[in-house]
């Protein structure tokens, strides 16, 4: 694996000083070749050599340029590569404080569903108070579920995107699940266990904040 990290690394190095090597080495060869009398040669040696000189020229020539279209090419490629990076870091950091309110948001759902009693008490107006947080609350997760059609996403990565989709279906899939709580109040419905509900919401709160890190978003 170190060696194909290394020539992976000094491939063009290695390319240049090799080729230069047999364009130095090849004509000594050449006229070394054409002392031995191994088959009958029409022409005499300079003629020869002459058509050698040429001929190696004009590989030389050849690969030169495409050495050099190569380099041209490589460099366009990194060049775009940092330009779409950069514009994909700016989208992000657009995104960035809509994430942060998504957080807030679940953290407020998160501290009704923690001190669920004071939705319970029955005849108060604290009752109502916060049985009326806990609907706003819930009626304002629903409007950040769809936080991708704020940005523009044809200058994000498709990895990138991916992410963003799979953290937009997680939030929406939350919103469902503490909506249908938020919904039983009315029916006379409660559930025996607040706390699953509480830690379905908790760990939507630290996939977002992951989220946020793997994309390096603060940057």
């Amino acid at each position: 694996m170190s060696k194909i990290r290394f020539f992976s690394k000094y491939k063009w190095t290695l390319l240049v000083t090799v080729g230069g090597v047999i364009v130095l080495v090849l004509p000594i060869l050449i006229n070394q070749l054409m002392r031995f009398n191994w088959f009958k040669v029409v022409g005499d040696e300079e003629t020869w050599i002459s058509f050698y000189g040429s001929y190696l020229g004009g590989i030389t020539g050849g690969l030169m340029t495409l050495v050099g279209v190569l380099l041209t090419l490589n460099h366009q490629r990194k060049n775009k590569e940092q330009e779409d990076n950069i514009e994909e870091h700016r989208t992000l950091l657009l995104l960035y404080p809509k994430l942060l309110l998504t957080i807030s948001n679940l953290k407020n759902i998160k501290f009704s569903l923690d001190n669920f009693h004071l939705m319970l008490v029955q005849d108060d107006d604290l009752n109502w108070i916060e049985r009326k947080l806990f609907k706003s609350r819930v009626e304002s997760l629903s409007e950040k579920v769809n936080f991708l059609e704020e940005i523009d996403t044809t200058k994000l990565s498709p990895a990138t995107l991916t992410k963003l989709m799979e953290a937009r279906d997680v939030l929406n899939d939350t919103y469902v699940y503490v909506s249908a709580l938020e919904g039983n109040f009315n029916s006379g419905f409660l559930p025996d266990s607040w706390g699953e509900y509480s830690l379905r919401v908790s760990e939507t709160i630290d996939y977002i904040y992951n989220l946020i890190n793997e994309l390096d978003i603060r940057k």
